[in-house]
């Protein structure tokens, strides 16, 4: 049923764009885009979303977070947090009534242990974590909590592929089919972009020979003395780079964050269509970005070595919701807040909400919002759920 209407809204918004696309300037890096639909700027929301706040996730009589890192949420309603911390490296369960569940995972080289996870993910009944020290994906049951199997990395077949010499993983994302869609992060000058390539990996670790895309990472600075050693440095803030969202039926979604364009890729990697939105990128201000910064922090240092945009990124995040509803952060002049599109993924409007930055958006399930916030009168860290309903207008 949701595959038949996607193939009916996605008959209807072809056509649609077609006739919106000769009314718009179309931006000539996008003129060849085969199956391209454009929206009009002054595109308007269909519905409104009424987030209700509902529970929280996190301390309780059995478990004192140190970090919270990352959310996954079952079919269920439970929710799965990622403790990383020195000592304190696994991942605590809760009922969807917020009581604790149990914790899942320890600390150390063994079976069903790690070192620094990473990419928890949660597909059908069982749970994805990757240690990055021991390129070690690990699956857990979750009906028992228990260690299930897992393999490293294929670092032979990583080592002849000439692109991914001395690569370090940069993505890997879970398909319903237990395959997985991984990318690796090419090592170039400091001075030079970034960019990752994205392979498929079947469900015992082996990569398809052939990459599936090269596409745009983020850019590191980091600044070298004189004498060549290396100092402070890191991710820009402002850097453009590839967003990817895999969805339930394994359709692989892709954004450069410069520009509201969204490519549409099937689960072999073959784009099949794209969308556009036009979009005001918001003016960069050096002198207010340079203000923002702390004397004593790493960026602060490397100012005289930056090259600054005219504007920053369109979008700032992607994430596909269990409705293949796209949910995409933008980056407005209000600094404290994204404002967030919903996205039918045929590139149909739902709806637009301001969230604070501070809050970031994780999951979208069950029809709730899940986000993590810092209690402002404890400062701890929580999970928090809201029950999203739409609104019609």
């Amino acid at each position: 049923m949701k595959h038949l209407r996607s193939l009916l809204l996605l008959t209807v918004f072809l056509l649609s764009g077609c006739l919106e696309s000769s009314e718009i300037e179309i931006p000539e890096h996008l003129q060849e885009l085969d199956n391209l639909t454009v929206y009009g700027e002054d595109i308007q929301k269909s519905y409104r979303l009424n987030p209700e706040r509902e529970q929280t996730f996190g301390d309780t009589e059995d478990v004192l977070f140190q970090f919270m890192y990352e959310t996954a949420v079952d079919n269920t309603g439970r929710v799965f947090i990622l403790e990383l911390a020195m000592g304190h490296r696994t991942i605590h369960g809760f009922n969807p009534d917020g009581s604790y569940l149990g914790s899942i995972g320890q600390e150390g080289d063994g079976p069903g242990e790690f070192r620094t996870p990473t990419h928890l993910q949660i597909s059908d009944e069982w749970l994805y974590i990757y240690d990055n020290l021991q390129q070690r994906i690990s699956k857990f049951s979750l009906d028992t909590f228990s260690f299930l199997s897992a393999f490293n990395l294929p670092s032979n077949q990583i080592r002849e592929l000439e692109e991914l010499a001395g690569g370090t993983l940069q993505k890997l994302i879970v398909k319903t089919d237990g395959s997985y869609l991984i990318s690796f992060g090419e090592l170039t000058p400091i001075t030079d972009p970034r960019y990752n390539y994205y392979f498929l990996m079947n469900q015992d670790g082996e990569l398809h020979p052939e990459k599936l895309f090269r596409k745009r990472g983020e850019f590191i600075l980091q600044y070298r003395s004189a004498n060549g050693s290396s100092g402070a440095g890191g991710i820009l803030p402002f850097s453009k780079k590839t967003l990817m969202a895999v969805s339930d039926e394994n359709y692989i979604f892709s954004a450069f964050t410069g520009e509201m364009l969204i490519k549409i890729y099937n689960p072999q990697g073959i784009n099949i269509r794209s969308f556009y939105h036009p979009f005001s990128n918001t003016l960069f201000d050096q002198n207010a970005f340079a203000d923002g910064l702390s004397p004593s922090g790493a960026f602060y240092q490397l100012l005289p070595h930056m090259e600054f945009p005219e504007t920053w990124p369109a979008l700032e995040e992607m994430l596909i919701d269990d409705e293949n509803r796209l949910w995409i952060s933008t980056i407005v002049e209000d600094f404290d807040i994204y404002e967030w599109w919903v996205l039918e993924e045929t590139g149909e409007l739902i709806t637009r909400f301001e969230w604070p930055r501070d809050e970031p958006i994780e999951v979208i399930k069950n029809g709730y919002m899940y986000t993590r916030e810092t209690d402002e009168e404890t400062g701890l860290q929580q999970v928090v759920r809201y029950r999203i309903e739409f609104e019609e207008v």
